[in-house]
């Protein structure tokens, strides 16, 4: 049995004389302690810090082992192994946490924390102090990228001093890591100190020549008051953590046997029975062995395993891990849309596939997430009813269980943010961070860098929240992590879903932290073109190209299961149904899973008239119509009517009871809670005129008008939407700092909903807005108000789609008065629409403020001006010719250009990227990175790319959808410009110049090209046979930019001289030169009607100009 240096050294103390002890002692001085120095200089370093001993994925407890007083890290574990058992063993030594601990609790992180607190060779000055100082730091360190889990701490002698003291320090590391510890096991620890430290000390006293210090060999001493100065703040802390009624088990083991040197010097007990108890109320475990075997175990037989197997059973925690400080940070910033989740409360009751169903299509789902060389992304595609949610839900918990599943995502048509794609990155993000918590990190970097990143675009969003982060880990998870993606084509917005297509297909450039995506949907054009984009980097399966015999047999099984469960609920006969019904459900259901699941619920449900056995009757007594979903929903609508003519119209009126749509509706219990479609399909039912609805055919704009209706006598009959909403008080508060939970008190999901929807309802309802009509009534008297609403539920950007929506649905004949006030509108909101978006109050304290004199929405809000504001400063008469300054780019911006239809705005800059912006709303909806600073961009006459040219005398094709970067052309050099073929990349011809080229524009007919110069000239060219057919002179400065309008009529150009001019492009005379810039000008642009020229400047500002012809 190994002693350690510790007790080595104490040994030349017992009761025999003084005299013999000191001959021992200098004996030992003089050569034990030479002979240890010079063993140690040939034996490798020893460990330092935090030892990963074990570290599985989903750890339930963590076990941080800390060694005791001059003990080597590693060998202190170790045990002998008896003679006799180490051939089953098949080792000489037997390790305690590794060989012992980590076998018997895999669910355990085991962590060792080796420090040198050596006394008698080369011995450090520290105290127990610093010590616990550093495990508490690299603790802390290590746990802030990992799932927070319960601490179960074990510590040999001195090391449970070092335990003690980490735990009473100050501090939120400190508390953090008492709230944890759950479990204190301390082996041997001298809470009152030992009689052997004093004469310990003598001999690193004596062997100080060697590097001997006896420091902490004195804070050992019996009674010394350092020990129960540290023991009083234990018990302190202890107290304080059950008075916030968390529990920590303590255990003290003990010795019962003497220590011996040499075999004959008997030492006594090291540390006694009281002072290994301590004064705090522990568990005594008294061991049959000495000092030196309470650290070490010779097999799973030996008393102390046994025992400290025990023990860490009966504490081990049951508490579930949370989460650590990065990971709260990422959580609590992006949040997770509510019900997104496979494992959403929301979704707890919703099916997965009956055990052995689906069994080859499972199969061939978790060959390819196993499979790392695989292609990342798996569209799984199929009609209405198939099955395909199901699946994802069985797909999604498989690996759940796996601890494989990275997040999941369930789009949901109609359900607020489920049915888009504004936070559907930021939702995975914060999913991921959970699954690893190594990523959080980096991720909470990325948000503190860019606090708004969740309203950034797409790309920036999947760029900035997961794939950067992803990269920066420097150890990837060992197998690939999958995300679940259900009902893609439930999202709105068909750009929205190419682009999150294309961003999914850039995990590819994360070979170390391989990441996959299983993608639900129906077979929808946005879909397929999106994945066509990626040209094949995916795997798809339809549903219906699995052979029909596999779909039948996997009806009939879960047809065959839940019919029993309900047999058995209703006590009916053995034999039923027949194997005949059962037979005529399975070819009516084929290929519908939903249709098997909607007959189920109706033949349970106790609403429906008559028996189980009566309903199935009725169910099977329904024929296929022209729809494929008749004969699922039709017997359900029959049975609330009746079979009899008579009372139809009065019983046409129940169908808007709940109460007998429990077949096909979710409801809930809460009466607050949303009602939900068990399935799409009865929507698509009910609208559809050849469906077989009949009179339950919903007209889609009546219910839009009705709902329209209820929205604006919401908002503008309840006391909701008034000045400061939540009460904020102040006017500069930023809406980041509101709370969450304030502003689902103040804006009711209801009140959320009709601010967020009416404007969608009235346009569904093919209505006009009218002057005085209910639309206008409720913009003349809560406008402001509902701006600072979207405002406080980060919706603002949408409310210039809203005002839109609205000014094309104004009434021609009778509608000059709303018209006006729209109009008005929109220049309000635009001008204004960053200060409100950044805090809400600002619409009045500003926007009311500095909106000109004459703005209609000034004069009609003009009661809500500040009351504190005196002397209010004076403004503009009218609204300047800028529409709305764009503002993002972080250097010069040298280029800009509307794409055909006027939708979208690009921009380029010294910045390096170019961004593509939403026209109506300002928002950049795409930043395009690559490449040196840009010079000059363009559109195709499609608007699907854009053309970029940079400093480095390349030009990039990008897709304007998804940003993706097509095609890369080369070959400019000084003083000239090329055209390519933008389709095949080829290079067409050359057109040379006097001075650098800037900026070169096509005709709208393709026969014409305008380049502008350093030599402050404008060229116009035949692209046929590259000859300059006219040259243009006026400006004073290098000419920037060029831009032919969409006629062809007129040439804009920007140049240095701060200066836009319009020239005629036939006659190349200059018809205006519009100045305003308080720089140089390096980019103009036309609207596609030709009323707008958008010009960019070094001003770091995208303006819009009026032209006058």
């Amino acid at each position: 049995m190994g002693i350690d240096p510790w007790v080595q050294a104490t040994a030349m103390v017992g009761w025999t004389s003084w005299a013999a002890t000191c001959a021992v002692v200098l004996g030992s001085a003089l050569l034990y302690p030479t002979a240890v120095k010079i063993r140690r200089r040939r034996q490798k370093p020893r460990p330092d810090g935090i030892q990963v001993v074990s570290d599985p994925s989903g750890a339930k407890f963590e076990i941080v082992a800390v060694h005791g007083l001059g003990a080597h890290p590693e060998y202190t574990w170790m045990g002998e192994v008896p003679a006799n058992k180490r051939l089953a063993h098949r080792l000489e030594k037997i390790h305690l946490l590794r060989d012992l601990l980590k076998s018997d609790f895999p669910d355990a992180r085991i962590l060792s924390f080796a420090h040198n607190s050596d006394w008698l060779i080369d011995a450090p000055v520290k105290t127990a102090q610093q010590i616990s100082d550093r495990l508490l730091d690299q603790l802390a360190k290590h746990r802030s990228c990992r799932l927070r889990v319960p601490i179960a701490f074990i510590g040999h002698s001195f090391g449970g001093i070092i335990i003690k003291e980490a735990l009473c320090k100050p501090g939120d590391g400190a508390r953090e890591v008492v709230d944890s510890t759950c479990v204190i096991i301390f082996l041997g620890t001298p809470h009152l100190g030992s009689p052997v430290s004093r004469a310990g000390s003598i001999a690193a006293y004596l062997t100080g020549f060697l590097g001997s210090d006896m420091g902490l060999l004195l804070t050992m001493t019996s009674h010394q008051k350092q020990l129960s100065d540290s023991e009083e703040r234990f018990i302190d802390c202890m107290k304080q953590k059950e008075d916030r009624r968390q529990k920590t088990g303590i255990v003290a083991f003990c010795e019962t046997k003497p220590t011996y040197l040499l075999r004959w010097l008997s030492l006594g007990l090291i540390v006694s029975r009281d002072s290994a108890r301590g004064s705090h109320a522990a568990t005594l475990v008294t061991i049959d062995t000495d000092h030196s075997g309470l650290n070490k175990c010779h097999g799973r037989n030996d008393q102390l395993y046994r025992e400290l197997q025990k023990q860490l059973r009966r504490l081990e925690p049951t508490t579930t891990p949370t989460l650590n400080g990065n990971q709260q940070f990422v959580v609590d910033k992006l949040g997770a849309v509510e019900g997104a989740a496979f494992d959403s409360h929301d979704n707890e009751h919703d099916p997965t596939c009956l055990a052995g169903t689906r069994r080859e299509l499972l199969e061939q789902v978790y060959q390819w997430a196993n499979d790392s060389a695989r292609e990342r992304i798996y569209w799984l595609q199929g009609k209405a009813g198939t099955g395909k949610s199901t699946i994802a839900r069985t797909v999604a918990h498989y690996f759940a269980t796996q601890d494989r599943l990275a997040a999941s995502f369930f789009f949901k048509r109609g359900e607020g943010d489920r049915r888009n794609a504004r936070r559907f990155f930021t939702t995975i993000a914060a999913q991921l961070v959970q699954r690893l918590p190594t990523v959080a990190k980096h991720v909470r970097h990325a948000i503190e860098a860019t606090p708004d990143v969740a309203g950034k675009a797409l790309g920036d969003q999947f760029e900035k929240l997961i794939l950067k982060p992803l990269e920066a880990v420097h150890r990837g998870p060992s197998k690939a992590m999958t995300v679940v993606i259900d009902a893609l084509d439930e999202c709105d917005g068909d750009q929205d879903v190419k682009v999150i297509i294309y961003q999914l297909s850039r995990a590819n450039r994360l070979p170390e932290a391989p990441l996959k995506f299983f993608v639900t949907s129906r077979f929808e054009p946005p879909i397929r073109l999106g994945l066509e984009d990626i040209h094949g980097k995916y795997i798809e399966l339809p549903l219906h190209e699995i052979p029909k015999p596999e779909i039948e047999r996997d009806i009939a099984a879960f047809l065959e299961s839940r019919l029993e469960q309900i047999r058995r609920q209703f006590h009916l006969p053995l034999g039923w149904p027949s194997q005949k019904q059962l037979q005529k459900l399975v070819q009516m259901a084929v290929p519908l899973f939903i249709s098997t699941a909607t007959a189920c619920r109706f033949i349970e449900d106790r609403r429906h008239r008559g028996g189980p056995k009566e309903r199935l009757e009725k169910f099977l007594q329904c024929q296929t119509g022209s729809s494929s979903f008749n004969a699922t929903y039709r017997p359900i609508l029959d049975q609330m009517l009746g079979l009899d003519e008579s009372g139809e119209e009065e019983s046409i009126e129940d169908f808007k009871l709940l109460g007998f749509l429990h077949s096909v509706l979710d409801i809930p219990s809460e009466r607050s809670a949303p009602i939900r479609l068990f399935h799409q399909s009865f929507r698509d039912y009910l609208i559809d005129l050849k469906g077989g609805a009949n009179k339950f055919i919903v007209d889609e704009r009546d219910a839009h008008e009705m709902l329209a209706a209820r929205c604006l006598q919401l908002l503008s009959e309840s006391c909701h939407l008034k000045e400061d909403i939540c009460g904020l008080r102040e006017p500069g508060k930023a809406r980041e700092h509101v709370d969450l939970r304030t502003i689902d008190r103040y804006l009711p999901s209801e009140v959320q909903y009709a601010c967020l929807h009416w404007v969608h309802h009235l346009k569904g309802s093919a209505s006009k807005v009218k002057d005085d009509d209910p639309a206008h009534r409720f913009l003349r008297c809560h406008f402001i108000n509902w701006l600072e609403a979207l405002s406080l539920l980060g919706r603002l950007p949408e409310s210039i789609k809203f005002i839109k929506e609205l000014q094309s649905m104004v009434n021609s004949t009778n509608g000059a008065q709303v018209g006006a006030f729209l109009h008005d509108a929109e220049r309000f909101t635009l001008f204004f629409r960053q200060v409100i978006d950044a805090a809400p109050l600002q619409v009045y304290s500003s926007g009311l403020v500095f909106a000109p004199a004459a703005s209609i929405v000034r004069q009609t809000f003009e009661t809500h001006l500040p009351s504190w504001i005196v002397n209010p400063p004076l403004s503009e008469s009218d609204w300047s010719p800028c529409l709305q300054t764009l503002e993002g780019h972080s250097g010069w911006v040298t280029s800009v250009a509307f794409s055909a239809d006027g939708q979208r705005v690009a921009s380029g800059s010294d910045d390096r990227t170019v961004k593509i912006w939403d026209a109506a709303t300002g928002v950049c909806v795409q930043t395009l990175q690559g490449g040196s600073g840009v010079r000059s961009v363009a559109f195709s006459a499609d608007g699907q790319r854009v053309a970029s040219g940079s400093w480095d005398n390349t030009v990039k094709i990008w897709d304007a959808g998804t940003g993706a970067c097509v095609r890369t052309l080369e070959g400019h050099g000084d003083s000239v410009f090329s055209i390519w073929d933008a389709g095949t990349g080829a290079y067409v011809q050359t057109l040379e110049h006097h001075g650098g080229v800037n900026s070169v524009a096509f005709s709208a007919d393709s026969q014409r090209v305008a380049s502008g110069s350093y030599d402050n000239t404008i060229k116009i060219w035949d692209t046929n046979t590259g000859a300059c057919v006219q040259k243009v002179e006026g400006h004073s400065g290098s000419v920037n930019s060029v831009a032919f309008s969409a006629d062809s009529r007129w040439i804009a150009s920007g140049s240095w001289d701060n200066t836009v001019k319009i020239w005629d492009a036939g006659t190349v005379a200059c018809v205006r030169t519009l100045e305003g810039h308080g720089d140089s000008v390096f980019s103009v642009a036309f609207s596609t009607d030709g009323q707008w020229i958008a010009s960019g400047s070094l001003d770091k500002s995208d303006d819009y100009l009026s032209p006058i012809y």
